[in-house]
């Protein structure tokens, strides 16, 4: 019959369509199941239990929440902080987010007698420096691919991992609280979403830092050395 002859493309390209779908929806739910909350050891949710098992044990009440201080000193990425708690709601005994208060920038006293002094009478030397202060921290999630949002925003540095449920929030330098980080939990969804972006972000930079560096080399390369310039000027 007439009506049963039909072009079977319109029919493949669907179907094409839809498998393509459905193995991104896969490569997306893939992606969730192996997000993370723990953080460098830290659980950025849980109860209180967890906290416990981590030392938060000094706890007070705080409002509507039991604030929690850890009894030890707590590093994230090596970098330690002078104080670190979280806030467990007195109703469910449970908490998301972990507040740090970052240890300034110390430094190595026997590098510093070995330095020249009129070397730092400014700043002092990167050499001497020991692993602590936002500085560090920063360079810690840059080594452990945390990359920042374009969506920082006010007096905060927003940093997310494609393999992590959490946003660490780093306060800007010369805020009031320039020293706090928060191990924020948050969707698994939200977070993927916020990686990506940043990711766009972060590598048309990279991209454009490359082509520049090479840029500067080109013209580097280009320029005559100094003994052929000295020898040029000598020619008549």
């Amino acid at each position: 019959m007439d009506h049963a002859i039909f072009d079977a493309k319109p029919l493949r390209a669907v179907i094409l369509l839809a498998v393509l779908f459905l193995a991104a929806c896969k490569e997306s739910a893939d992606e969730l199941r192996h997000m993370s909350a723990v953080v460098d050891g830290l659980p950025a949710r849980g109860n209180a239990q967890d906290a416990k098992f981590k030392d938060f044990t000094a706890c007070e009440v705080a409002d509507k929440y039991y604030k929690c201080i850890a009894n030890r000193t707590v590093s994230i990425y090596g970098v330690p902080a002078e104080k670190a708690y979280v806030l467990i709601s007195r109703e469910s005994h449970t908490y998301s987010g972990i507040h740090l208060l970052i240890e300034p920038q110390k430094y190595d006293a026997d590098c510093l007698k070995k330095v020249w002094k009129p070397y730092f009478i400014e700043s002092k030397p990167e050499e001497c420096m020991l692993p602590s202060g936002m500085s560090n921290l920063k360079l810690a999630l840059d080594k452990n691919e945390w990359i920042e949002s374009p969506k920082s925003f006010q007096n905060q540095h927003h940093f997310y991992n494609r393999n992590y449920s959490v946003r660490i929030i780093l306060n800007k330098h010369g805020s009031q609280n320039s020293n706090r980080v928060l191990i924020d939990a948050v969707q698994d969804k939200f977070a993927m979403i916020q990686w990506k972006e940043a990711k766009v972000v972060h590598d048309r930079n990279m991209a454009i830092r490359k082509q520049e560096e090479a840029l500067r080399e080109k013209e580097e390369a280009s320029k005559p050395t100094a003994e052929a310039f000295i020898n040029s000027m000598k020619q008549q």
